[in-house]
């Protein structure tokens, strides 16, 4: 089948199919772009949202435990001081709202004031730093629970930043796929109908 194109002809389809290059170019870079985000938005799920939750849950477990051993044993359980602070230094290194940094700052403040009444505790043993230490346990698990709030709605927020990602990836495929076939058509149209001459 010998194909005879006039001059005009082969220019419109390679016009068409520069458009057609053009076209699958820019929207395989929109969605890499897209893909970036997704993957970002996940990575952020989980390093600093569900391991950031991990942290708060421990930090609250050790909390209670520290609180029960002043009420049952009328002692500070000083031996979980150190797994309180490495929780602390690696919740530290996940990535913060403006809002969650300020709660977890007040946090390590209120913490350092714990450890302080603690010391005072040692020393003095009496019911009143008791009862200030109690008080300060609820500060800091009222705050725990601030953070764990945080994590919540940031972690919702993410999910609906990689929804919007893939709902606008999924368009400009379908956008790609229509493109196609028009961009097929006029191929079609450009090879098979006789010019008029």
């Amino acid at each position: 089948m010998k194909l005879n194109l006039t001059i005009g002809q082969k220019v419109k389809a390679l016009i068409v199919l520069v458009l057609f290059f053009l076209l699958l170019l820019a929207t395989n870079k929109i969605d890499n772009n897209h893909f970036k985000v997704v993957k970002k938005s996940m990575s952020t799920i989980y390093e600093d949202r569900l391991v950031a939750q991990d942290y708060i849950y421990k930090l609250s477990q050790n909390l209670q435990s520290k609180g029960l051993s002043l009420a049952i044993n009328d002692k500070v359980n000083y031996s979980l001081n150190d797994s309180i602070n490495y929780l602390v230094q690696v919740y530290e290194e996940t990535k913060f709202t403006s809002r969650e940094a300020k709660c977890f700052d007040s946090f390590k403040v209120n913490l350092d004031q714990l450890h302080n009444l603690e010391q005072e505790f040692k020393r003095l043993a009496s019911s009143e730093v008791k009862q200030k230490i109690y008080q300060q346990h609820n500060v800091l698990n009222m705050q725990l629970d601030k953070l764990a709030e945080i994590q919540l709605k940031e972690g919702k927020r993410q999910t609906k930043i990689s929804n919007r990602s893939i709902s606008t990836s999924d368009l400009i495929s379908n956008m790609e796929i229509a493109a196609l076939i028009i961009i097929g058509l006029l191929i079609n149209a450009l090879i098979f109908i006789k010019p008029n001459s």
